[in-house]
């Protein structure tokens, strides 16, 4: 049979199908809007470490709370693609810092800081927390 991730006639890899992205998008923007964390689904390949941090890199970029794996290899390549940079944690503690002093929406470095903004910083700070 085939993967949920791939369509029958196309070739196998770790990763998803446009279709898949659409389907995994969607997914997640209903379940931010009923305030659940959304889980990204496994990297069907467990042989390939890059492709499994790239696409783990992204969910984490795109507000998935984790990625789910299927082989014990897979642990550590994806708690290092969500863990946050030292330029990751700069902004966002600077970001909490800042809106300390402003009720609404500021800005800081040139940049528009508003309430997503604000919980995204508290999500990397709590990541970075997390090693």
């Amino acid at each position: 049979g085939t993967h949920s991730r791939h369509l029958a006639d196309e070739p196998r890899t770790g990763s998803y199908r446009d279709t898949m992205r659409v389907t995994r998008a969607l997914m997640h923007i209903h379940a931010a809007a009923a305030g659940k964390l959304t889980i990204d689904a496994v990297y069907a390949d467990f042989h390939d470490p890059d492709g499994l941090y790239a696409e783990a890199l992204d969910a984490a970029r795109s507000g998935f709370a984790a990625s789910a794996c299927i082989h014990p290899k897979q642990v550590d390549v994806i708690r290092r693609a969500y863990q946050p940079d030292a330029e990751q944690i700069d902004w966002a503690r600077r970001v909490v810092a800042e809106a300390q002093h402003h009720p609404g929406a500021f800005q800081l470095d040139g940049e528009m800081i508003d309430a997503p903004l604000i919980s995204q910083a508290h999500r990397v700070l709590d990541r970075a927390e997390s090693r």
